[in-house]
C-alpha cells in the first residue's frame, strides 16, 4: 500500500487501494460504470453491478479513496464520459487484461513494507542490488508481486 500511495501515477493508486481496500475483484473493476460512485447522506458509495439483472452490491468507500477519485475523476472526465467507464484515461478504460499482476517495489531497508507484502501472499521475484540512488547512497530493491487472479484465492485464507 505505501509503494501506492508514493507512485505518481494517479490511476495506479487508485487501482491498488480499491482492489485492497473494497475486495472488488479485477472483473467488477474494469467494469465500473461512470456513475457508480454514489452520494448517500453524507457517506459515499461504490456501486458494482452484478449479474444480468444488475442487481447492485454497495460498498462504503473511505474518505482517501473518495479524494482518490476526486483527483481521477476531474483529471480525466472527458474519458469518462466518451467511454462511460470510470476508470478511463488518456491511455484507454481498464479492462481485465489490464489488472493482471500486482508489482510492489520496496526499499530493502523498509522491512515493515516487506513483511506487509508477505501478509498478502505476494512472492518475492527480485533483489535488484543498488539499483536507486537516493538520497546520496545506492539503495537495494526488492520487488515483490502477485498475479490478479491469486488475490481472490489469498483473501480467502
Amino acid at each position: 500500500m505505501a509503494a501506492a500511495r508514493a507512485s505518481a501515477d494517479s490511476r495506479d493508486r487508485l487501482v491498488v487501494e480499491l482492489l485492497a481496500r473494497t475486495g472488488m475483484r479485477a472483473g467488477e473493476l474494469a467494469d465500473l460504470d461512470a456513475d457508480a460512485v454514489v452520494q448517500i447522506g453524507a457517506g459515499h458509495w461504490l456501486r458494482i453491478p452484478l449479474g444480468k439483472l444488475r442487481n447492485d452490491r454497495m460498498i462504503p468507500m473511505l474518505p482517501d479513496i473518495v479524494e482518490l477519485f476526486a483527483e481521477w475523476t476531474a483529471t480525466n472526465s472527458e474519458h469518462i464520459r466518451a467511454t462511460r467507464r470510470l476508470l478511463a484515461d488518456s491511455h484507454a478504460p481498464i479492462d481485465r487484461r489490464t489488472v493482471h499482476r500486482i508489482v510492489a517495489r520496496i526499499d530493502e531497508r523498509n522491512e515493515s513494507s516487506a513483511k506487509l507484502a508477505r501478509r498478502l501472499g505476494m512472492r518475492q521475484e527480485a533483489l535488484l542490488v543498488e539499483n536507486e540512488f537516493l538520497k546520496g547512497e545506492w539503495t537495494n530493491e526488492v520487488d515483490f508481486a502477485m498475479l490478479a487472479a491469486e488475490w481472490p484465492a489469498h483473501r480467502t485464507r
